[in-house]
């Protein structure tokens, strides 16, 4: 699959699915303010090793989905390394961007 065609817009597959990871992001969104419990979007190990991990966390919380780089594990002492927020639109274009469709993916499965 292409990011882009060569006229420069996106795949019509990937505009589809850009509209459908918003539209349930938007759904959750609703339910998200009256519970006020972010979602689970998505986790992703970075790098593994013994007993210590790097994972990437992704929560929807309210109008913004939230990206946690968190280490643990071993003699690391548990620390978040880097938390980067992004609005629901910016959220949806970038991960097609990034080329991480499997985190799409699961994005979308949890969003059920």
């Amino acid at each position: 699959m292409y990011a882009l065609c060569d006229n420069g817009k996106e795949h019509p597959f990937e505009e589809w699915l850009i509209y459908r990871l918003r539209s349930k992001l938007k759904e959750a969104n609703v339910i998200i303010q009256h519970s006020h419990i972010p979602l689970l979007l998505y986790r992703d190990i970075i790098e593994e090793s013994n007993c210590a991990a790097e994972e990437e966390v992704c929560l929807l919380a309210e109008n913004h989905v939230i990206i946690l780089l968190y280490a643990y594990g071993g003699f690391i002492p548990s620390e978040f390394q880097c938390i980067r927020i992004h609005t629901i639109d910016k959220f949806t274009k970038s991960i097609l961007k990034k080329d991480r469709k499997d985190l799409l993916l699961q994005c979308l499965e949890n969003l059920g």
